[in-house]
């Protein structure tokens, strides 16, 4: 009996000292990446430290100085409310601009990116090379950048808000497919066979059997989305307006 249990600790050892090997060699590995890395991109730590307090001191000089006993007088006295926000007839207006176009633009997304979500998924009955089309074609409009399909289309429309407003839903479709339609595979099938067993189909099967599970997936993801199409438009407008004013 212990002839066998010989061999299985000689064996485990030799497993257990191959895995440690393992570990370290790519460990070591990952660490000269690592350090490649930081000299190629001039990452340096003791920069980073030494500079840290310059962070803290720009986010304090963001802070408004407000007085209280001059909180409502006018623009031109320092400690008021006016001083402070005094380009908010100008900024107002651009912030309500942005966030226009940031739900025009997600709103759109979402519904064009339902449609071709159930669509590309495996187990919505669509023709296989139609969902290879549709995989291929969002993993393509998700990989270009915002900014990439703002250049292409400010040569075809003109400086303006429809270049932001198209990038941002070509993008956003691209990546909001991509979540929908790995929701949809992930939905479970016995509702959906109840319901051909029933005689149901293919829609009525994806309205009364699918639908329903990915519902509460959608809803949060869709908001996920106009958040992160808020995030870039700031600068594609600003990008457009510099453009404008050099035109």
């Amino acid at each position: 009996m212990n002839i066998p249990n010989t061999e299985f600790e000689r064996y485990y050892q030799q497993v257990r000292a191959r895995q440690k090997r393992d570990t370290f060699s790519w460990s070591l590995l990952l660490l000269v990446l690592y350090f490649a890395a930081g000299s190629a991109a001039e990452f340096n730590l003791f920069t980073i430290w030494h500079s840290l307090p310059n962070f803290f001191d720009y986010m304090f000089e963001t802070l408004p100085t407000l007085h209280l006993s001059d909180l409502f007088a006018d623009s031109h006295t320092k400690g008021s409310f006016a001083y402070w926000g005094y380009r908010l007839p100008i900024q107002l207006p651009l912030i309500w601009e942005t966030l226009q176009l940031a739900l025009a633009s997600t709103l759109v997304a979402v519904v064009i990116a339902t449609l071709l979500g159930f669509l590309a998924a495996n187990n919505a009955w669509s023709p296989p090379p139609l969902r290879f089309a549709i995989r291929v074609l969002v993993a393509f409009l998700r990989t270009m950048p915002e900014l990439a399909w703002a250049v292409i289309f400010v040569m075809a429309f003109g400086i303006g808000a429809i270049p932001g407003f198209l990038a941002l839903m070509l993008h956003t479709i691209g990546s909001l497919t991509k979540l929908f339609y790995e929701a949809v595979e992930s939905a479970q099938d016995k509702p959906v066979r109840g319901l051909m067993a029933c005689g149901a189909s293919p829609l009525q099967r994806v309205r009364f059997a699918l639908w329903p599970q990915v519902k509460p997936i959608f809803s949060p993801t869709a908001l996920c989305a106009w958040r992160s199409t808020s995030a870039p438009q700031p600068f594609l407008d600003w990008w457009a307006q510099a453009g404008s004013a050099r035109s």
